[in-house]
């Protein structure tokens, strides 16, 4: 059974990013000097108890893109015997309403170059240059524009 998204502290986002970037044959690079930030918000979804996929959402500039409010989608990772269940979606449905119900704004990534269809499922616009990151996966930037939440008063 699924569990809600919530919110969970970066200690324990670190194992499902390892388990999953491992099985890509890729280093998860460790924790990111804005998982610690007060700002960054981690997320996950528990599948039969267990933490299965996690996703991190930061207040960080883009490289491409000057607006703002600006948010960063980073490390999101689904354990690999979850992966295929629509966890991935879930987390960043939330984050982006998360995004909506603080004012809208920017959403961008760098995206693996194997996830690229998901996110543009989701509504990014994709660059089209790819690069690599540190830990050698290939990577393209996307970026979503997300409005502020409409108000429920009548």
């Amino acid at each position: 059974m699924t569990g809600p998204v919530e919110v969970v502290p970066a200690a324990v986002v670190a194992a499902v990013r390892l388990a999953a970037f491992s099985a890509l044959g890729a280093s998860p690079g460790g924790v990111n000097a804005s998982d610690t930030d007060p700002s960054t918000r981690h997320t996950g979804v528990r599948l039969d108890g267990d933490l299965a996929a996690v996703a991190t959402l930061t207040r960080e500039a883009s490289p491409r893109n000057a607006f703002r409010p600006v948010w960063r989608v980073r490390g999101m990772a689904t354990r690999p015997a979850f992966q295929g269940r629509g966890l991935g979606g879930l987390l960043l449905a939330e984050a982006l309403t998360h995004v909506a119900a603080h004012g809208g704004g920017l959403v961008w990534g760098n995206l693996r170059l194997a996830a690229v269809p998901f996110y543009e499922r989701h509504g990014f616009v994709v660059a089209d240059d790819v690069f690599r990151i540190a830990n050698g996966v290939e990577h393209r930037y996307g970026e979503l524009t997300v409005p502020p939440a409409r108000s429920s008063s009548t």
